[in-house]
């Protein structure tokens, strides 16, 4: 989290009729100036947090990310030996 306001691109293709708005932690809702970022892509200026609406400084990580790894490894190397089984 950053103690400024900052600009936040968005997988889509910028246009001049685009609206968008920011929800805060308190529910308030504020209008965000959308403008073109990078090439095509939109933009948007996130508002700067208030003092109370900071969360704690770390992130904790999901609390089944290793069996998603291991998982994800499984499959990989399960679809590896079925690569090299196969005759050519």
């Amino acid at each position: 989290m950053t103690d400024a306001a900052c600009p936040l691109t968005l997988a889509m293709n910028f246009t001049e009729d685009l609206r968008a708005t920011a929800v805060l932690a308190d529910g308030q809702r504020r209008a965000v100036s959308v403008f073109p970022a990078y090439g095509a892509l939109a933009g948007g200026c996130c508002p700067k947090p208030r003092a109370k609406d900071r969360g704690p400084g770390g992130t904790t990580p999901p609390a089944r990310a290793p069996a998603w790894v291991a998982l994800g490894m499984a499959i990989c190397l399960g679809a590896m030996a079925l690569a090299l089984r196969r005759p050519p």
